[in-house]
């Protein structure tokens, strides 16, 4: 259930927490999600509505993404979640602690909402009931979102496989030009130096063989025209 809630692109999701002013959750990890899932509370809080005030990146230790994140905030902790907002960390959850999910829920506003929520309600029903009307809209928004990212990644994985097997098949084809013209090439040159070696034939029409022993000879020759000279 976890996985539905991170992002799979970094570059996004930094963007949609500046756009949306919500915090970004950066979870590192050393790929065992024990500490997370020791204290994190999915049955108190849904994902969707985690999804909703705030945006989650799972960063995994010694990847080229963990590299470039650990160049902006240098030494981080893994396990740890990173709760940032416009850049700057609000907050670090780090090792054994019971208020884990308290502390989470307080700085991404969930607990205060809630609170705010309950008073609403209490004062003014009319009022709590558009206000569960407007978080079933936004869940439904936050569900969307991650089936169109993962729509999204689905399609250019597609898109590569498809772009890589065109670029095979057109290797392919040059490679069978390529050789089709080398074997004519060769041919050719075979054929030419087979003409060279034949002898050149000579043709006379001297009918009379008694001229063949003349001190004199008078050569005509005949051009492709028809002329002769």
């Amino acid at each position: 259930m976890l996985e539905a809630l991170f992002r799979d692109s970094v570059e996004e999701a930094i963007n949609d927490s500046i756009k949306q002013g919500v915090v970004l959750a950066v979870y590192n990890t050393a790929r065992d999600d024990q500490w997370l899932k020791s204290w994190f509370k999915g049955d108190d809080v849904s994902l969707d509505t985690l999804a909703e005030h705030s945006i989650w990146l799972r960063l995994v230790k010694d990847t080229e993404q963990f590299q470039l994140f650990e160049q902006v905030f240098p030494n981080v902790v893994v396990p740890s979640i990173y709760l940032i907002r416009a850049g700057k960390i609000e907050l670090i959850i780090q090792g054994e602690d019971d208020r884990h999910w308290e502390k989470l829920l307080t700085c991404i506003g969930i607990k205060d909402k809630k609170a705010g929520e309950s008073s609403s309600r209490e004062t003014n029903p009319g009022l709590a009931r558009e206000e569960k009307s407007s978080r079933d809209v936004h869940r439904k928004n936050a569900r969307e979102r991650i089936a169109e990212t993962t729509l999204e990644i689905q399609r250019r994985e597609q898109l590569k496989q498809r772009k890589l097997a065109e670029e095979e098949r057109e290797r392919i084809i040059r490679l069978v030009r390529a050789d089709r013209a080398e074997r004519k090439a060769l041919d050719e040159t075979h054929h030419r130096t087979l003409d060279d070696d034949k002898p050149l034939d000579v043709h006379d029409y001297i009918k009379d063989a008694q001229k063949l022993h003349s001190s004199k000879c008078v050569l005509q020759i005949r051009m492709t025209d028809g002329k002769t000279l």
